[in-house]
């Protein structure tokens, strides 16, 4: 499998949500200047950041295994595709989750995920690159 250009592993600084939602369905504890920036489905996010480029990854969702989005400023995303669109044979279909890319120490990247392998009953970890 080929996993999309990224580079090395750089998680922002941005503001995180406190541990309560009010009445009114407004996240409590972030900055007031904190918005929406990708409002799509896009679950358990990994951020890598290449140059003055980030890249999101994502829990499957929307049809996609490994969604991955991409941002020059951490306001404005836009989907870029699935990083794998090609599951190993052991991974059941809609249960990839968690990825996370890193560069590989042999150069290139490499993708960590979780997934259930069905055949087996258990979930397992894997590695692509």
């Amino acid at each position: 499998m080929t996993l999309a250009a990224i580079g090395v592993n750089i998680l922002p600084t941005f503001a995180s949500p406190a541990v309560g939602i009010d009445d009114g369905a407004r996240l409590t504890g972030i900055a007031d200047s904190a918005s929406l920036v990708y409002n799509h489905n896009f679950p358990d996010p990994s951020i890598l950041v290449v140059g003055h480029t980030y890249f999101a990854y994502s829990t499957n969702s929307d049809g996609k295994n490994v969604p991955v989005i991409e941002s020059h400023d951490l306001v404005h995303w836009h989907a870029i595709g699935d990083v794998m669109s090609v599951l190993p044979s052991w991974a059941s279909e809609g249960y990839i989750w968690s990825p996370s890319v890193s560069p590989a120490p042999s150069g290139g990247y490499q993708l960590f995920f979780s997934a259930y392998d069905e055949s087996e009953g258990v979930m397992c970890l894997g590695r692509s690159t």
